[in-house]
């Protein structure tokens, strides 16, 4: 599912009581430069971008077991574009 504005979002929310936003990673708001006093070479402005998780109990994993956890638990940052995303890693 994809929303356009938080509106939607917090409608999807609303109608899925299983749904919670969380935070998804960053958007660039410019190409990224050099500047001074930066601790990267290259530095861009972001912002913060909002999605949708599923909540699950943990008694689900409890009954699928470690693998099914450790497939669904852990999440790292993937450039994409010009965003950095969450993503299953």
């Amino acid at each position: 599912m994809q929303s356009d504005s938080l509106f939607e979002t917090l409608e999807l929310c609303n109608k899925f009581s299983d749904l919670r936003p969380v935070s998804a990673g960053y958007a660039l708001l410019e190409d990224p430069i050099g500047r001074a006093g930066s601790v990267m070479e290259q530095h861009a402005f972001a912002e913060s971008l909002i999605s949708l998780a599923h909540l699950v109990s943990p008694i689900v994993y409890r009954w699928e077991g470690w693998k099914a956890f450790t497939q669904q638990a852990f999440w790292g940052m993937r450039p994409e574009n010009r965003a950095m995303l969450m993503s299953k890693a």
